[in-house]
């Protein structure tokens, strides 16, 4: 069982074997876990928080980000948290609120956040219907249609079609 500061170094291997199997959501769930348990190795927290951020686990950043202090790529990575969650939120707002993007310039990444929100702030997008709000937005190789669902509270759906024909949707609030 992992719990707190009795983990153990095949208890993080463990960790490291399911992130290099791509199991994110796992690494994701335990490793919050094992974190709230009071384990706050910044090279652990960043490989967790990694992994959240790959299953669009958002929310769940700040928490990490403000463990990641002690060296310079640990506080790459608490940027790197910060800006996504800053990004969602903004994305929200431009959904919700009709909030001008244009002004603001953030660090980009290879997260969808960071894909979608580029061309928002660049003005690079199509309004496909004002109300219900639909938006298009293009990239080199993907589309993004991004609506709002209609759930209380509403949610912000962007539904990522890849080159192949295949539809991913993600969704946060």
């Amino acid at each position: 069982m992992l719990i707190g500061l009795n983990v153990q170094a095949r208890d993080i291997s463990s960790f490291i074997n399911d992130f290099k199997a791509k199991k994110y959501n796992k690494v994701c769930d335990k490793g919050s876990r094992v974190y709230y348990g009071g384990y706050t190795d910044e090279n652990f927290v960043s490989l967790v928080g990694i992994s959240c951020a790959k299953v669009d686990r958002i929310n769940i950043l700040g928490m990490f980000q403000r463990s990641l202090v002690l060296s310079e790529s640990s506080r790459e990575n608490s940027s790197y948290f910060s800006t996504l969650i800053l990004q969602k939120r903004l994305i929200y707002q431009f959904m919700i609120d009709d909030l001008d993007l244009s002004y603001l310039k953030l660090p980009s990444s290879s997260h969808l956040l960071s894909r979608v929100f580029e061309p928002l702030s660049n003005n690079k997008y199509q309004v496909l219907s004002r109300s219900p709000k639909l938006v298009e937005v293009h990239t080199d190789k993907r589309k993004y249609i991004l609506s709002v669902s209609d759930d209380i509270p509403k949610k912000v759906l962007i539904d990522e079609y890849k080159t192949d024909g295949t539809l991913e949707r993600h969704w946060y609030q």
